[in-house]
């Protein structure tokens, strides 16, 4: 049996860990809008996620990688780099 590989797309719920110098934060994100979530399980998991929008920086730096990647993108404040920890 093939495992199938996740990607992070809109709809997905993505537990993170962000590091930008010496500050290290984990954080369980919902990528898109509300009106995206479909099914009670999605709905659970996403009552203490994090909303974040498609177009923002954080959004567009982690759309289409994969469980275990690890992503840096800039901000106003300096680089920040992102490690896709799971995808629900």
């Amino acid at each position: 049996m093939v495992k199938k590989i996740l990607k992070v797309d809109l709809g997905k719920i993505v537990l993170v860990k962000l590091t930008q110098e010496s500050e290290v934060k984990i954080y369980k994100i919902y990528l898109g809008f509300p009106d995206l979530l479909s099914g009670k399980s999605q709905n659970k998991l996403a009552l203490d996620a994090f909303y974040v929008s498609p177009a923002a920086p954080l959004a567009q730096a982690i759309l289409n990688h994969t469980q275990g990647e690890k992503i840096e993108y800039p901000s106003p404040s300096g680089k920040i780099s992102v490690e896709i920890l799971k995808i629900f």
